[in-house]
Parts: C-alpha cells; structure tokens; sequence
C-alpha cells in the first residue's frame, strides 16, 4: 500500500511540475516541493489539484484504503534566503491538530519565533544547570489573625548571564514539555530544603515551605520516592512540607491523583490547590480530593469596577465554604489594602501578594528575617 502511495505521488509530481521546479522525499512520508509561483497566482489551487491527481491515482489500484495530506506552505519573498533556512521555517506552519481531513497550512513568523525560543531554551538548560543560574526564590504568605510570616511558597527565577532575568513562563512551559522540569523542580526543591534544614538546626527558625508539583512528573512513582528521600536526608518534618498542585492536573487522572494525594498524605505532607477559580474550577474536586489548603487564584482580584461586588461575594462564599470544609484558605495576588481588609473581615487565613512581599531569594530572606529569627511585619 505504502509503495502504490508513494509511486503514485512521485508520478504525479513528475507529470505536474514545470521543468524549472522540484522535489524531493525528505524521509518516510515527506516531502518538498520548490514551486514557481509565476505559473499559477493561486497556490492554493494548484496544491488541491496535486492532491486530488495523486488519490485518484492511488484509489485506481487501491480504491478501500484513505490517506490524508498534511501540506505547510512558506512563500519565499526574500531572494537572499538560502533553501535550507526556507525548508527549516515551512516545519513551523501553523499546523492544526491531526484530523482526518486534508489541510494547509502557511508558514507563521511568531511559530518560527517561539519553536527558536524553543530550542535556545533547551540548548541552554543542562549548561546552566551545572553553573547554578537557576536559583530558588521565596514569597513569604501571611497569617490574617497574627500578621505574621506563616510559610512561604518556593519559586524558580533563571538568571542567565547574557540575557538576565528569564521570567518562568517563558521556560516553565517548554521544560515541561520536553521532560526536564522534573530534574529542574528537584534541583529547587535540594536547595530549598538545604536552607530550611540550616535555618531549623543553626537558628531555630520553622516555616512551611509550599512547592508546586507539575502535571509532568506528579503520577510517576519515582516523584514520591525522591520526595521522601530528601525529606529524610536533611531530617526535616513532612508537615512543614506543603505540596501546590494545580487544577489542570487534576482533569488529566482523576482517580490516579487521589492516589497520589492519598499517599502525600500517608506521608505527612500537607496538599494545596493551587489556582482555585482559574477557569477548571469544580465544586467536585473539594469533595472528592483530601485538600488541606485553598489557594484563591490572583484573578479573583483583577476585577473591573462593575465586577467588585460579585466577585467579592463569591470569595467571601468560598472562604466560608472551605471552612465548613475543614480547609484552610490562602488568596494570591494581594496588593492593597482594601483586599487585605476586605479578605481580613470575610476570615481569609492567609493572604500571599505584593502588598506584603515580592519574591525574594532565599538568601536575601535568610538575612531579613532567619538570622534574627523574625516573623512578624
């Protein structure tokens, strides 16, 4: 079947190419094309009629099988551009998902842009992981009743040596993509727990520490494993552990993350949802999941004028519920005073913005506030 396929395009491009055009078969299934737009204004046609030649000649001697065409087009309107860079920027079209159905697709300059990005990103990481340009940053949280620094949430900054500060989602999403944000996360989480245990043993300072957990590497056995092993390492309690996951990971295996979360908790660490309101939002995953702490997602508070009451009625509403619940409940994005008093009269446990705290690096806060021993504001 696979042999009729191909003979039958290569015959069809043979009869339908000028003799100033080409192609060739890159590997398996694939193609190129270099066509002379002078022949015919409307590529669109043209790459239909190809289309249409090579299944019908196909169908001739195979009339049950079906196949569908994937076609990326990049028009060339740089003579200076040599035919490796064009072929290299017709693999970033702006493809669609895989349907079954035919589709073009035209090249696009921002795909091209970020699929760069991309590659920079992933060139760059193991290099600047052995050099130590990932570091672990802290947000201290807030507790409402004693306005003092109750935990703080762990968080990662790139800084690279030529291009600065690199904001986490401009790298966050592509490691999670291509496997690395595990070994990235438990870098963080080494050092991380590395200062806690010089801050518990040298000055007898505790704090909760909150880590995020990705989607990526949550289900895999060993992600437990190593958790536990470094907890035990550095001697530290489980309960000053808490473990952030977000609402999108749990639309992914439901019954498989109430097992993971079961287990954290068999283990004596504490679980937070993070980004509750964000958009996946279900009353289902506060009955269905063992949750020790609600995190208002930072939305809530990027309300226009005409929004203010009903949005502050809803975290009011949330706030009593996960109480009733048995929940704990912490709001981020906090940054005036009205949301402090606001969420200070609807009995918020504890507020994370800001108005109080930037995230600071572990340094910096172990020179503020462990050395001294100091939690309040």
């Amino acid at each position: 079947c696979s042999d009729h396929l191909f003979i039958s395009i290569i015959q069809t491009l043979s009869e339908q190419l000028e003799i100033d055009e080409l192609y060739c078969r890159t590997h398996l299934e694939h193609f190129v094309l270099l066509l002379n737009k002078s022949h015919n204004i409307n590529i669109n046609n043209r790459i239909q009629n190809l289309m249409c030649e090579i299944r019908k000649q196909f169908t001739e001697i195979n009339p049950s099988d079906q196949f569908y065409f994937q076609i990326n087009v990049y028009s060339i309107e740089n003579n200076s551009l040599n035919i490796q860079s064009a072929y290299q920027r017709v693999k970033y079209s702006n493809k669609e998902e895989q349907t079954r159905k035919d589709t073009i697709c035209y090249y696009n300059e921002d795909s091209y842009l970020q699929a760069l990005y991309a590659k920079q990103i992933e060139n760059d990481f193991t290099t600047s992981l052995e050099n130590n340009e990932f570091k672990p940053f802290i947000q201290p949280k807030i507790d409402l009743k004693t306005k003092r620094i109750y935990s703080g949430e762990i968080l990662t900054r790139w800084i690279h040596p030529t291009r600065g500060l690199i904001p986490p989602s401009h790298f966050i999403p592509i490691l999670e993509g291509n496997g690395s944000l595990e070994k990235l996360d438990l870098y963080i989480l080494n050092l991380s727990l590395q200062a806690l245990s010089r801050w518990i043993r040298d000055y007898k300072f505790t704090i909760t520490l909150s880590l995020n957990a990705s989607r990526s590497y949550i289900f895999k056995e060993s992600y437990i494993r190593q958790l536990n092993n470094l907890i035990h390492y550095y001697d530290i309690d489980p309960r000053m552990i808490e473990i952030e996951i977000t609402e999108s990971a749990i639309l992914h295996n439901k019954e498989q993350l109430i097992e993971v979360i079961n287990h954290l908790k068999a283990n004596g660490f504490k679980i937070s949802l993070d980004d509750f309101g964000s958009g996946y939002s279900s009353l289902n995953m506060l009955k269905d999941f063992s949750i020790d702490i609600i995190k208002i997602d930072q939305e809530f508070f990027r309300m226009t004028n005409h929004e203010f009451e009903k949005g502050y009625t809803i975290i009011s509403e949330v706030i009593d519920l996960c109480h009733k619940l048995g929940m704990k409940v912490v709001s981020e994005g906090v940054e005036t005073k009205e949301q402090v008093d606001f969420l200070t009269k609807s009995h918020c446990d504890y507020v994370q913005g800001y108005y109080f705290f930037k995230p600071m690096p572990l340094e910096e806060f172990e020179k503020k506030y462990v050395i001294y021993n100091k939690k309040d504001l």
